[in-house]
C-alpha cells in the first residue's frame, strides 16, 4: 500500500475481504492518462494482477 500512496492519481485505497486484496480509486483526465497510471501500478513488484473497472455514474444512498 505504501507504494500505491506515492502515485498521485490514486485518490483512495480500500482493503477488502474476498477475491481481491484491495481497490485503488484512480482519477485520470483521459484514457491514455489512465493507461499510464495502470502501467505504474502494474510495474510495482508487489502487484501480481490488476483488474480495471470504470465508474460511469454515482449516487448517494439515502440514510435511514
Amino acid at each position: 500500500i505504501q507504494s500505491l500512496r506515492r502515485i498521485s492519481a490514486i485518490l483512495d485505497i480500500h482493503t477488502l475481504s474476498g477475491s481481491f486484496d484491495l481497490v485503488a480509486e484512480v482519477r485520470a483526465s483521459s484514457l491514455s492518462g489512465l493507461d499510464g497510471v495502470l502501467d505504474r501500478i502494474r510495474a510495482l513488484p508487489e502487484v501480481a494482477e490488476t483488474q480495471s473497472h470504470i465508474r460511469l455514474s454515482s449516487s448517494k444512498a439515502k440514510v435511514r
